[in-house]
C-alpha cells in the first residue's frame, strides 16, 4: 500500500534514486533540503526546507510527522567545520523530532565504520574501528540511532554499503580509474587477489527499500558489497573500453615509497589512499542481507561498469 516516506539527503547519488523509486511506487514522498530551488522535483514530492544543524525543531518535526519510513541518508563528508554538526548532532535532533512520529527509521551507514583494514573478513558483528572524521561521526550517528530507538521503542534498520558508484556519481575517482585503464597508464600493484568493495547505487536503493519494508529487517544491521578482485574489474573495464589489458605488476613496497615521496607533486596519480585501495584484501560478505531479506544484486558491478564506460 502507498505510504508516507521521509528522506534526508535527497539530492545525493543514493537519495535521488531513492526518491524516484518511492514516487514510482506511488508513495507520498517528503524530502528535507536546505535549498528547495534546485533540482526540480516531481510534483508528488513535498519539499521541506530545513537544516539538520538548525535549532528550528518545528521544521524537523513537520518533516518526520506521520512518516511510515524515514530514511536518513544525509551526511557531510568534506567540511570539517560541519561534519560533527551534521552527522552527529543533526542525527540527534532528527531522532528527537522523529520519536513517536514515524513507523521505522532506516539508517544509511557505511562500511567505513569498520576501519581501514588490510585483510580479513568483515561481518556485521565485527567490532567497528573507524579512522577519520567522516567514519567516526557516522559510527557515532549509528549508535545514537540504536540507543534512541531502544529508549523510545521506535523501529530501525541499518544498511552499511561499500563504495557506491553509478553514472551520476559526483566523485571522479572511478572515472579517473577508467581513464587510466583506457590510456594504458594503469599497472597492478603487488600480488593478485586484492579486493574492491564496489556496489552499484541501484542495488543500494533496492537494499534500502527492503530495510524500510521487510519486518525481518527491524533492529538489524546489513553490510552490502559485491566484492570483486582488482584483476576482474580492470580486465572487464579494458574489454569494455576496447583498451589493451594491463599486465604489469609493480612491487607494492616500491609503489608505497614513491607515493609518499612524490605526494607533493601536483597531479601525481599515486597516493597512499589509492595504493591502499588497490592492495586491500578485505571481504565484506553480503550473506546476512541475502539470507534474511532475500536480497539479490539485480544490477551488479559488471552492468554498472558498462554504464560508467558508456558515459565516460
Amino acid at each position: 500500500m502507498p505510504g508516507t516516506i521521509a528522506i534526508t539527503g535527497g539530492r545525493g547519488l543514493i537519495g535521488r534514486k531513492l526518491v524516484a523509486r518511492h514516487v514510482a511506487l506511488g508513495d507520498r514522498v517528503r524530502v528535507l533540503v536546505r535549498d528547495a530551488s534546485d533540482p526540480p522535483w516531481d510534483r508528488n514530492v513535498e519539499i521541506v526546507s530545513g537544516d539538520l544543524t538548525s535549532s528550528d525543531s518545528a521544521r524537523l518535526e513537520h518533516f518526520a510527522r506521520n512518516a511510515d519510513v524515514l530514511y536518513h541518508c544525509a551526511a557531510e563528508r568534506q567540511d570539517v567545520l560541519r561534519i560533527n554538526a551534521v552527522n552527529v548532532e543533526g542525527t540527534r535532533k532528527l531522532l528527537g523530532a522523529a520519536a513517536g512520529n514515524i513507523g521505522r527509521w532506516v539508517q544509511l551507514s557505511s562500511l567505513g565504520v569498520y576501519g581501514p583494514r588490510r585483510s580479513g573478513v568483515v561481518r556485521e558483528d565485527t567490532p567497528p574501528a573507524p579512522v577519520g572524521a567522516y567514519e567516526t561521526t557516522k559510527l557515532a550517528a549509528d549508535q545514537l540511532v540504536i540507543d534512541a530507538c531502544s529508549r523510545t521503542g521506535m523501529r530501525w534498520a541499518m544498511l552499511r554499503p561499500g563504495i557506491v558508484f553509478g553514472r551520476d556519481m559526483p566523485n571522479e575517482s572511478m572515472r579517473e580509474f577508467l581513464r587510466a585503464i583506457r590510456s594504458g597508464r594503469f599497472a597492478f600493484i603487488g600480488s593478485p587477489g586484492a579486493l574492491l568493495p564496489y556496489v552499484h547505487v541501484d542495488d543500494v536503493v533496492a537494499a534500502l527499500l527492503l530495510c524500510g519494508s521487510d519486518s525481518r529487517a527491524i533492529d538489524e544491521i546489513f553490510n552490502t558489497s559485491e566484492d570483486c578482485t582488482v584483476e576482474e574489474f580492470v580486465l572487464e573495464a579494458a574489454r569494455l573500453l576496447a583498451a589493451t589489458p594491463p599486465t604489469m605488476h609493480l612491487p607494492e613496497i616500491l609503489v608505497r615509497v614513491a607515493a609518499k615521496a612524490l605526494s607533493w607533486v601536483p597531479g601525481f596519480p599515486l597516493t597512499t589512499a589509492r595504493v591502499d585501495a588497490l592492495t586491500r584484501r578485505v571481504t565484506y560478505p553480503s550473506d546476512k542481507i541475502m539470507q534474511t531479506l532475500e536480497f539479490r544484486f539485480a544490477t551488479g558491478w559488471r552492468s554498472g561498469l558498462r554504464e560508467m564506460v558508456a558515459a565516460l
